[in-house]
């Protein structure tokens, strides 16, 4: 396996904190848990460039 051991962790890390980020803010701005829900999905489909 090649690549740097500390990079890998730090991204592994990065990534949960990223992710409790954007659902922190998605649901402070939105008004209801469907509309969070809503969002959170669209975001998470916005990473991706595979269509359904």
């Amino acid at each position: 396996m090649r690549g740097s051991l500390a990079v890998l962790l730090l991204s592994c890390m990065l990534y949960p904190l990223v992710a409790v980020g954007m659902g922190l803010l998605i649901s402070s701005v939105t008004r209801n848990q469907f509309l969070a829900s809503q969002a959170a999905l669209l975001c998470r489909r916005a990473g991706t460039s595979c269509p359904d």
